[in-house]
């Protein structure tokens, strides 16, 4: 690969796109039809901006089987949060509560949508210490997953720490909505 990358740089374009064809056709031969989704289809093309396409890539990370890649896609998140990639992570809190994209993940495996979700919002509690005014812009999303979203114990959990944690810099949060964000996953003690 560091030879490839010193020779790349003596190239010109023309030489480059036939290197590029060259080694695309050696690695085709080795391809099979039904490899991966299968054969070139309009479903598999997203029809949406390239902050869109990142967002789906991290999403796929985000949902890896191996916690390594979870890891990373999780600092990816924090990532995006600190340079101001707004677009991106905007397309990834929305699919915290709607259905993602399939155009990331091959059709003939499971996708580890819960594991998406929670270490997404890894990422942004993350954040949310560095960079709080960077996700504020979320604390309803975070409030409605925290206490009205699915019963995923880590999820309303990493939820309500989050919104919690920013709400201190946003005007005007009930008290009454921080008391429910802090009970989320507390025992609720009957006084009889």
């Amino acid at each position: 690969f560091r030879l490839v990358g010193l020779l790349a740089k003596q190239l010109q374009p023309a030489e480059a796109r036939n290197a590029l064809d060259f080694g695309l056709s050696r690695l085709e031969l080795g391809m099979d039809t039904s490899d991966g989704d299968g054969p070139w289809r309009a479903s598999l093309l997203l029809q949406t901006s390239m902050d869109a396409a990142v967002a789906g890539y991290v999403w796929a990370a985000l949902a890896a089987p191996e916690a390594q890649y979870r890891w990373e896609a999780a600092h990816v998140v924090r990532g995006l949060c600190k340079l101001g990639c707004d677009e991106c992570v905007d397309q990834l809190m929305t699919w915290i509560s709607t259905k993602p994209p399939t155009q990331f993940s091959d059709e003939g495996l499971f996708h580890y949508v819960l594991h998406a979700r929670q270490w997404l919002l890894m990422g942004i509690a993350r954040a949310a210490v560095d960079h709080p005014i960077s996700i504020a812009r979320f604390f309803d999303l975070l409030k409605s997953v925290a206490l009205e979203g699915e019963p995923h114990v880590l999820i309303r959990e990493l939820a309500a720490r989050t919104a919690v944690s920013i709400s201190s810099i946003l005007p005007n949060v009930d008290k009454g909505v921080i008391s429910s964000l802090n009970a989320v996953n507390k025992p609720i003690i009957n006084p009889n």
